[in-house]
């Protein structure tokens, strides 16, 4: 289903999740209060957790300091490239990945927020930074839409993150990369750091073999390493 819809995979389990702690409440004998307290805790530390994720996103996007952040969109061969300019720096590691909401593209738009890979990277924080996204269907089609029309040039643009983990490979000599299709794009800020570490010398990196697997060769590689 996920893979089908994710929109709609989104909200079914968000839906079932509230429906599930509502069954649970009204299962819990009502003449005691001591079983419902779990639900009271746990309703209390979502609600918690909700606001400083909120809190996070406002600070980090600069709301009622800057003006929110700009995304322009462009397409190459059927792939999306989106530059998101920042209205505060932002230091992202390679393999990490932020969740983007762009309310203008469609009407329902508004209530969709999709996790895209960063596929820049720099040393230290980042003014702009740059996304590689594979259209298929829902916000990711009508992102190629208005990039195919030109009408993305000032997208407003709230996010969170980066979020995710980044993995260690300064220490290693040989590395062996492996990916197939847009898979690519998480290898790219990869690559940029382990260049840039080789040429600083700050990895001690000597051999890597990248193992691209791709069904159509010039789809893809002018729009990744153009």
């Amino acid at each position: 289903m996920r893979r089908l819809s994710y929109e709609v995979f989104l909200r079914t389990h968000q839906a079932l999740s509230l429906l599930s702690t509502y069954a649970i409440w009204r299962h819990l004998p009502s003449g005691e209060a001591f079983p419902r307290g779990y639900i009271y805790i746990s309703i209390g530390l979502y609600v918690a957790i909700l606001i400083l994720q909120a809190g996070r996103v406002v600070f980090q996007n600069g709301m009622f300091r800057h003006h929110l952040s700009r995304a322009a969109l462009t397409h190459d061969n059927g792939a999306v490239k989106v530059r998101l300019q920042l209205q505060k720096p932002l230091e992202i590691e390679p393999g990490t990945y932020i969740n983007m909401w762009i309310p203008g593209v469609s009407f329902g738009s508004f209530l969709q927020s999709h996790p895209f890979m960063v596929i820049s990277w720099g040393p230290g924080q980042q003014q702009i930074i740059d996304l590689l996204i594979e259209p298929r269907r829902g916000l990711t089609r009508d992102l190629l839409y208005h990039a195919k029309e030109d009408h993305a040039t000032n997208f407003f643009v709230i996010f969170s993150g980066p979020h995710g983990t980044s993995v260690a490979m300064d220490e290693y000599e040989s590395i062996l990369m492996v990916a197939s299709g847009f898979g690519i794009a998480t290898h790219l800020p990869y690559l940029k750091r382990l260049i840039y570490g080789y040429n600083s010398r700050r990895v001690q990196a000597r051999r890597i073999h990248l193992v691209w697997q791709i069904r159509h060769k010039s789809k893809l590689l002018d729009s990744v390493f153009v």
